[in-house]
């Protein structure tokens, strides 16, 4: 169809503008979620994964309501438009978190406009991965303080390694200094909060994917 390059080519254009607001976020020096770069790969796998189920209502609602303009087989798209303003006004205050949640609203309201609110439903996990991995936590409030916490003591723990080793290195905040040479400063990747971010949102990914259940996939979360 030739509308579709003419609506397609605008809308991936206002999908690739959330991804340049984090930028900096996902990839400056010690950034502890550039994991989040890679979540949209994982809800297409889960998206994959779930093709036969989404295949098989996609005929049903077929058979069911010919009519390929039925409530039932297509929404409106004010989901979607509402969503690329919220891009909007994400690039207007500079804040990439309201970019990304644009994003999830204009993918969201695409998948409705175009195939209905029961192929949405059946796309409930990738888009749960999304609301649970893609929006970025708080940094600065919450995630900032914990990592901070994480970077000091993972600098104590190699001084401790370095005395028990014979050495005698001398702390001062994220710096370490060796027999009065010159300080080497330990950056705050170091922390180990990025992977442990990783390694949840991969969890997540693991029991969405397995579809387990409330029980199991509290255990697998916090062991």
């Amino acid at each position: 169809s030739t509308a579709f390059p003419i609506i397609g080519v605008p809308v991936a254009f206002i999908c690739v503008i959330p991804f340049q607001l984090c930028n900096n976020v996902w990839f400056s020096a010690g950034s502890v979620l550039t994991y989040q770069a890679f979540i949209p790969l994982g809800a297409l796998a889960l998206a994959w994964n779930r093709r036969q189920e989404l295949r098989k209502i996609i005929t049903e609602l077929a058979l069911l309501f010919p009519d390929p303009e039925h409530p039932k087989r297509r929404g409106n798209e004010w989901l979607a438009v509402f969503g690329a303003l919220v891009i909007l006004l994400g690039v207007i205050v500079s804040l990439p978190v309201v970019g990304l949640i644009g994003l999830l609203l204009l993918v969201i309201g695409i998948v409705f406009c175009i195939w209905g609110p029961f192929v949405l439903r059946g796309l409930a996990a990738p888009i749960s991965y999304l609301v649970l991995s893609f929006i970025p936590p708080p940094v600065q409030g919450l995630v900032g303080p914990i990592s901070s916490n994480f970077h000091f003591r993972s600098v104590a723990f190699a001084g401790y390694i370095l005395r028990a080793m014979g050495r005698k290195p001398t702390i001062l905040g994220s710096t370490l200094t060796l027999n009065g040479q010159s300080p080497l400063y330990v950056p705050s990747s170091f922390s180990g909060m990025g992977l442990l971010l990783g390694a949840l949102a991969f969890t997540i990914l693991v029991i969405l994917w397995n579809r387990l259940k409330i029980g199991p996939a509290f255990l697998l979360l916090f062991t």
